[in-house]
Order: structure tokens, then C-alpha cells, then sequence
């Protein structure tokens, strides 16, 4: 039996929303030598941080979405069932760090979902996100990002997919 993937789903260490709240405190401090909210700053001490805002976004971490991951869900149709093989990097704490090596972790995160032998796209894509809440219980503090199955998976062909008779 052939499996056919089909999206890679980003796992976070944190939410983006957390990620920039401790990212704006950490620059603050550096600025400020304190912890102070945004509006407590002096005129003087935000003129200096709006100067140094880009290195010290760089020097926190960079960027969210491409620096915080911590792994991948690979999703999969293995015959009429739904899968995800679970790639996270090598340490096994996950902290803020500017190096990362993704491992190969376990060919099923959670336990498959099985569709009907007649299921309709829609239900098909149902089960998709049935399968990644399962994910979500799985990984209880790690953020699933699965925003982009969620704006194209009610577009796709999803039983041509399985089928893989997509032609090149």
C-alpha cells in the first residue's frame, strides 16, 4: 500500500501572539533595564528602541513562523486511512535557539482515523481535522499551525488525492 502526503504541518514551541509579548519585554529590558510596559518608557528611552527595534528582534530570535518551530506533522494517506509521521528537533527541551536538526520522532503521532469507502470531500476533510485535534491533545503545550490546510482544504480534491491519479 502507498502512502500519498500531502502537507507538512508546522509545530511551534509557542503561540505567535506569546512569542512577540516575551520577545517586546525582552527588548524593552535591554532598553529600559526593567520590566516596564511599553507606555511607562521615557521619549528618550522609545526613541532608542524604535532605532534598535530590527537588531534586537534579530537578536531575540527573528521572525515567528520560520524560528520558533520545533517540529512538523508530515500528513499522509496510508490506503483509506488518515496519518501524520512527527519530525522535532533533537533536544529534547524545547527552548528558543537560533539552531535547529529535525529528527525523525514516530511514524504516528496519534492513532489513524479510517474514512468510508464512498466518503464525500468535505467529510474527508472533516476527518483531516479531526485527526490533527488529536495531534493537539498529543502535543498539549506545543502550538499546531494549521492555518493553510484550513484555507485551501475545502478546495481540495481530496479522494482524486488518495486516488493519486493527479498526472504531472
Amino acid at each position: 500500500m502507498r502512502s500519498v502526503y500531502f502537507m507538512n504541518i508546522p509545530v511551534y514551541r509557542v503561540t505567535k501572539d506569546r512569542y512577540n509579548t516575551e520577545r517586546d519585554k525582552y527588548m524593552i529590558k535591554i532598553i529600559c533595564g526593567s520590566d516596564i510596559s511599553k507606555n511607562e518608557m521615557s521619549e528618550s528611552e522609545e526613541d532608542i528602541y524604535n532605532k534598535h527595534k530590527p537588531f534586537l528582534r534579530y537578536q531575540y530570535g527573528g521572525e515567528w513562523e520560520f524560528n520558533e518551530i520545533v517540529g512538523f506533522i508530515k500528513l499522509h494517506f496510508l490506503g483509506k486511512q488518515i496519518r501524520g509521521e512527527y519530525f522535532t528537533t533533537k533536544p529534547r527541551r524545547k527552548v528558543k535557539t537560533r539552531r535547529k536538526i529535525f529528527i525523525y520522532n514516530t511514524h504516528k503521532l496519534a492513532s489513524e482515523i479510517s474514512l468510508d469507502h464512498d466518503a464525500t470531500n468535505s467529510e474527508i476533510y472533516t476527518k483531516i481535522l479531526a485527526y490533527i485535534e488529536r495531534c493537539r491533545k498529543e502535543l498539549p503545550r506545543r502550538y499546531i499551525d494549521d492555518k493553510y490546510l484550513k484555507s485551501i482544504g475545502p478546495f481540495v480534491d481530496w479522494n482524486k488525492l488518495i486516488l493519486g491519479r493527479y498526472q504531472n
